[in-house]
């Protein structure tokens, strides 16, 4: 096994009380007892509170998951904050020898988003296989760890959890899994969720999953658990197995429609922290949506891209690149930049450099090895085994052009570029996974604003993107006789405009100012100027 759990985190349980069997093979405290996990003693008490009072759990749920606690410390921006801490290993059971924790998922009590899992590099695991009994045919996967326990401590149901919530199933943990005949999937109520429920019953087999809904107002298991116990049992008894996957029946669609109706906030898209005022305009970026992203050549469309994945990627998505026409080591002295977010630039001292390098690397980042004209069928290809394996939640591609340069000799530029879209429109809706499309514009009036109709090519582009964005920096003229370059102007303002948006139909603009130093755009309040915030706004 890859790594030990930490010695801070290392101790004996205190004794499990003997759990009653049951109809339903219930997990096995003998095995729980003997796994390393942390007293919760007077250092642990906050942890403790939250998981009993907050989260519903009783002891002796948290004793046979061999749940814990630690205190870490998260970066928060430019600063490190120091968190308590539960702990959730991933223990494996071999036969009949000793318990080992495998790795541990390290998450703060005060700050959801702050979380990890030690050691770095690791082997990957379920929380909870270690509670199921060797003879069990059944299994319920939940999206969190909370949701497991809730799972087992209102039914007495084997259950384990994702490794890292809806965004992964690594093809690591599948030999873990195949020994079930049925499986449970359940996952949160959001559309995350849904479209999780759908990707990973394929990667198991549709023929023995089975998707669970949470009923009434409820979220997930652990909001099931705390309003009423016997609402998890419900929701198990009421799962329906998935039908084909070309057609879908109200009854399965009914949890979804009444959840998005009752808790529209939950359907909006991925955040962009970096941007507000556009998050605002598009409702975040969702799965299953093709992004076109466009602008005058040297504008900075792949600067805004790049900075649009460091938010994804910061957020936990899965993220991949394909790069063709800068080079993946140049792309990523961008996006280091722009992770580090430093006044001064990258450092030039070794230590400091390679911390950098460090928080970068733990990003969930992935890149294609392309470069320059490339085969539309092998950057699909590319794409679907990142969905697979990586579990990916959103790609890059930049640019279109350099993947038409590459198709037949007998097709027009226009029909390649229509093909390659259609490609990765329905690579889109059937992964859930959101794609941004860099595509350059006709050559226009360097002066004037662009519009839907400056795309390159025909008008599929634009009829097949969920959302478009252009990013207007139009040239300012030059008056004759006078040189054309602007050293002595001010920095010409920059604006995205959301010119098309079908979630949410909402159009606009948002002014931009851009830090060469931290290699970063920041949004502009009414009325301010990009020469007065390009470098004030740094943080």
């Amino acid at each position: 096994m890859s790594g030990a759990v930490p010695s801070s985190l290392e101790g004996e349980v205190q004794s499990t009380p003997r759990v009653r069997s049951g109809d339903t093979p219930r997990p096995d405290a003998a095995i729980a007892a003997r796994c390393p996990v942390a007293l919760f003693d007077a250092q642990g008490s906050e942890v403790k509170r939250y998981l009993n009072d907050t989260r519903g759990l009783d002891d002796t749920t948290l004793a046979v998951y061999g749940v814990g606690y630690a205190s870490r410390k998260f970066r928060d921006g430019e600063r490190w904050v120091d968190e308590p801490c539960a702990t959730f290993p991933w223990i494996q059971v071999p036969g009949d020898g000793p318990a080992s924790t495998v790795r541990l998922k390290v998450r703060s009590v005060r700050t959801k988003r702050h979380m990890r899992v030690e050691p770095a590099g690791g082997d990957w695991g379920l929380f909870g296989l270690h509670t199921v009994p060797a003879d069990a045919a059944e299994l319920v996967i939940t999206e969190g760890e909370y949701d497991a326990m809730a799972v087992y401590q209102a039914t007495g149901r084997a259950a384990v959890s994702l490794p890292n919530g809806a965004a992964s199933l690594p093809p690591a943990v599948l030999p873990l899994l195949e020994r079930f005949k049925r499986i449970f999937l359940w996952c949160d109520g959001d559309e995350a969720g849904v479209n999780a429920a759908r990707k990973f019953s394929a990667k198991l087999g549709r023929h023995r999953c089975v998707v669970v809904r949470a009923p009434d107002d409820c979220k997930d298991a652990n909001d099931c658990l705390r309003k009423d116990p016997s609402l998890v049992k419900r929701a198990l008894d009421d799962a329906g197995a998935p039908d084909h996957d070309g057609l879908v029946s109200f009854k399965e669609l009914r949890g979804q429609v009444l959840h998005e109706l009752r808790h529209p906030d939950l359907y909006v898209g991925a955040p962009l922290p970096s941007f507000p005022k556009l998050t605002g305009l598009v409702k975040g970026a969702r799965p299953g949506e093709l992004t076109l992203l466009t602008g005058p050549s040297g504008a900075g469309k792949t600067t805004l891209a790049s900075q649009i994945s460091i938010d994804l990627l910061e957020s936990g998505a899965p993220t991949l690149w394909g790069s063709f026409e800068v080079k993946n080591s140049a792309l990523a002295i961008k996006m280091l930049r722009q992770q580090a977010r430093r006044r001064d630039g990258l450092p030039n001292e070794p230590r400091l450099l390679d911390a950098l390098c460090d928080d970068f690397q733990r990003l969930p980042l992935h890149f294609m090895r392309f470069h320059a004209a490339t085969e539309v069928d092998d950057v699909v290809d590319a794409m679907e085994f990142a969905a697979y394996v990586h579990d990916v939640e959103h790609v890059v591609l930049d640019n279109l052009q350099f993947m038409t340069q590459a198709g037949p000799r007998d097709a027009s530029r226009f029909e390649a570029q229509d093909r390659a879209i259609a490609r990765f429109r329905d690579f889109a809706t059937r992964r859930g996974v959101h794609v941004v499309l860099v595509v350059h514009p006709r050559k226009e009036d360097p002066t004037q604003k662009l519009a839907l109709t400056s795309i390159y090519g025909g008008a599929k582009a634009a009829q097949e993107a969920d959302n478009v964005l252009i990013l207007q920096a139009p040239a300012q003229p030059v008056a004759p006789g006078h040189a054309s370059s602007q050293q002595s102007q001010a920095p010409i303002p920059k604006w995205v405009e959301v010119a098309k948006n079908r979630y949410a139909g909402t159009l606009g603009s948002v002014m931009m100012a851009f830090n060469d130093t931290t290699c970063r755009y920041y949004e502009l309040s009414a009325g301010a100027s990009a020469s007065s915030a390009s470098g004030a706004a740094v943080r």
